[in-house]
């Protein structure tokens, strides 16, 4: 199985930025361009990794599967699945 170097900590930060950014936009400090750039990257991120994530749960065997306790059946639809649905 490949090896995402680092998403977890860019997402980690980025979602710690957005954060920041959304507490800046409440007290009515912000940057309207840099807030929805940081919110669109972040969005894109959560995307890519949710498109990697289904697409190695497609190529798994029957036997991983069944070590998770899914059926391929379920692992399918999930694989299926449009990118924007959880």
């Amino acid at each position: 199985m490949r090896h995402s170097i680092g998403i977890d900590t860019i997402e980690r930060f980025y979602r710690r930025r957005a954060g920041v950014a959304l507490s800046r936009i409440a007290h009515g400090m912000w940057d309207a361009p840099a807030v929805i750039g940081l919110w669109l990257w972040y969005r894109f991120l959560v995307l890519q990794r949710r498109a990697d994530e289904r697409r190695q749960l497609a190529n798994m065997t029957d036997a991983q599967l069944e070590d998770m306790g899914i059926t391929r059946q379920q692992a399918d639809a999930e694989a299926l699945k449009p990118l924007w649905k959880l």
